[in-house]
Protein backbone atom coordinates (compact mmCIF):
# COMPACT_ATOMS: atom_id res chain seq x y z
CA UNK A 1 0.00 0.00 0.00
CA UNK A 2 1.27 3.45 -0.89
CA UNK A 3 0.08 6.76 0.45
CA UNK A 4 2.13 8.80 -2.05
CA UNK A 5 3.90 8.01 -5.33
CA UNK A 6 7.33 8.53 -3.80
CA UNK A 7 6.73 6.15 -0.89
CA UNK A 8 8.00 2.58 -0.86
CA UNK A 9 5.34 -0.05 -1.33
CA UNK A 10 4.31 -1.87 1.86
CA UNK A 11 2.37 -5.13 1.97
CA UNK A 12 0.02 -5.99 4.84
CA UNK A 13 -1.04 -9.51 5.76
CA UNK A 14 -4.07 -9.75 8.02
CA UNK A 15 -4.22 -12.76 10.32
CA UNK A 16 -6.95 -13.47 12.82
CA UNK A 17 -6.70 -16.10 15.50
CA UNK A 18 -10.36 -15.77 16.43
CA UNK A 19 -11.72 -17.03 13.07
CA UNK A 20 -10.56 -20.29 11.55
CA UNK A 21 -11.75 -21.34 8.13
CA UNK A 22 -12.51 -24.98 7.45
CA UNK A 23 -10.75 -25.58 4.13
CA UNK A 24 -12.40 -29.02 3.76
CA UNK A 25 -15.92 -27.58 3.81
CA UNK A 26 -17.01 -26.20 0.47
CA UNK A 27 -20.38 -24.77 -0.58
CA UNK A 28 -22.83 -26.96 -2.47
CA UNK A 29 -22.34 -27.02 -6.23
CA UNK A 30 -25.29 -25.61 -8.16
CA UNK A 31 -25.12 -26.87 -11.75
CA UNK A 32 -26.19 -24.34 -14.39
CA UNK A 33 -29.55 -24.96 -16.02
CA UNK A 34 -28.27 -24.22 -19.51
CA UNK A 35 -29.85 -22.16 -22.25
CA UNK A 36 -33.47 -22.56 -23.26
CA UNK A 37 -34.18 -23.64 -26.84
CA UNK A 38 -35.55 -20.17 -27.56
CA UNK A 39 -32.30 -18.54 -26.40
CA UNK A 40 -30.20 -21.00 -28.42
CA UNK A 41 -32.15 -20.16 -31.58
CA UNK A 42 -31.76 -16.44 -30.87
CA UNK A 43 -27.99 -16.85 -30.60
CA UNK A 44 -27.92 -18.90 -33.78
CA UNK A 45 -30.14 -16.58 -35.83
CA UNK A 46 -29.22 -13.11 -34.55
CA UNK A 47 -25.79 -13.25 -32.92
CA UNK A 48 -23.99 -15.90 -35.01
CA UNK A 49 -23.80 -13.71 -38.16
CA UNK A 50 -21.98 -11.03 -36.11
CA UNK A 51 -19.33 -13.38 -34.68
CA UNK A 52 -15.97 -13.84 -36.46
CA UNK A 53 -15.86 -17.06 -38.50
CA UNK A 54 -13.19 -18.68 -36.30
CA UNK A 55 -15.34 -18.34 -33.16
CA UNK A 56 -18.82 -19.16 -34.50
CA UNK A 57 -18.82 -22.83 -33.54
CA UNK A 58 -17.60 -22.04 -30.03
CA UNK A 59 -19.81 -19.05 -29.16
CA UNK A 60 -22.95 -19.78 -31.20
CA UNK A 61 -22.96 -23.34 -32.54
CA UNK A 62 -25.24 -24.12 -35.44
CA UNK A 63 -28.28 -25.99 -34.14
CA UNK A 64 -29.33 -29.27 -35.70
CA UNK A 65 -32.62 -29.73 -33.84
CA UNK A 66 -35.86 -28.69 -35.46
CA UNK A 67 -37.06 -25.30 -34.30
CA UNK A 68 -39.84 -25.73 -31.77
CA UNK A 69 -42.35 -22.92 -32.07
CA UNK A 70 -44.64 -21.87 -29.25
CA UNK A 71 -47.56 -23.56 -31.05
CA UNK A 72 -45.67 -26.84 -31.42
CA UNK A 73 -44.52 -26.78 -27.82
CA UNK A 74 -48.05 -26.21 -26.50
CA UNK A 75 -50.01 -28.33 -28.95
CA UNK A 76 -52.15 -31.03 -27.45
CA UNK A 77 -51.01 -34.56 -28.16
CA UNK A 78 -53.84 -36.69 -29.59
Amino acid sequence: MKTRDVDDEVTFVMVSDSVQADVNRLPNIIPPAGLSAERQWYLSDVIRPLVPEAAKDVLCPQLVDERCTFGKAHAEVP
